[in-house]
């Protein structure tokens, strides 16, 4: 007899559930949106549809290789299938190869990180960080060195915010050096005083906060709404700076 089918398990085990994940990859495709134009913003969201249907299309997949049925097994297959392919083809329809070779790549090599490494190791949080980067990269190529640095610093940041594991105090301080390079790379090349620099400094003073309080009792909700507030302001320094360049 099969289980009642409970929704609420299921959907909780095929959303992506790393701290910042879900700012991770939105972060970089909305800026690759803002300062490419709607063709960029189309592939984003094709890449953001196919970064939800991993988790639950890989779910699904598991169970089936197994020869197991799970409540979520079907669900997770068939709805995790559907937003795969609908992101592809959305990607494939616009037709950015630049941004769909990277991302293949990424992706890639991402999957055979994430079935040999542990769910919490460096190198799977760290390139997971990464994966949306290349069509924020492909879009502003000039602003590369910070658009790869500026997730690096928060993973590192949280992990090192989290004193329960090996490398926290090595991570903390790395993502404060880290983030410390941000602020001159940001008036650099960016432009100056302006409210991108503003924001990548708030992800500097982010990392220090987190370098100083390490170690204290903290809900895993609290940092996660932190690094999404963090997102939020780098995301609106970007639009209010690109907005101000095209209103010129």
């Amino acid at each position: 007899m099969t289980p009642k089918l409970d929704k609420k398990v299921w959907i909780k085990q095929s959303l992506p559930q790393e701290h910042g994940s879900w700012a991770f990859v939105v972060e970089p495709l909305l800026i690759s949106a803002i300062v490419g134009g709607r063709l960029y913003a189309i592939t984003a969201i094709g890449f953001f549809l196919a970064f939800l249907g991993y988790r639950p299309a890989l779910i699904g997949i598991k169970d089936l290789a197994k020869r197991k049925r799970y409540p979520r097994t079907m669900p997770s297959f068939w709805i995790g299938g559907i937003l795969l392919a609908t992101g592809w083809l959305i990607m494939a329809a616009v037709l950015n190869l630049a941004i769909m070779g990277s991302l293949i790549v990424m992706g890639s090599v991402f999957m055979l990180i994430d079935a040999k490494a542990e769910k919490r190791s460096v190198l799977r949080e760290g390139f997971g960080s990464l994966l949306a980067v290349p069509a924020a990269v492909v879009a502003a190529p000039y602003a590369w060195p910070i658009l790869v640095i500026r997730p690096i610093v928060s993973i590192l940041s949280v992990r090192g915010l989290i004193a329960r594991r090996e490398d926290s105090k090595i991570c903390r301080w790395i993502g404060v050096g880290l983030g410390l390079c941000l602020v001159p790379l940001a008036y650099f090349l960016l432009g100056g005083l302006d409210w991108r620099f503003a924001a990548y400094s708030a992800c500097f003073l982010r990392a220090c906060y987190s370098a100083l309080v390490a170690g204290r009792p903290v809900k895993a909700v609290h940092i996660g709404i932190a690094e999404m507030v963090v997102s939020v302001l780098i995301v609106l320094g970007w639009l209010l700076d690109i907005s101000t360049v095209h209103g010129r």
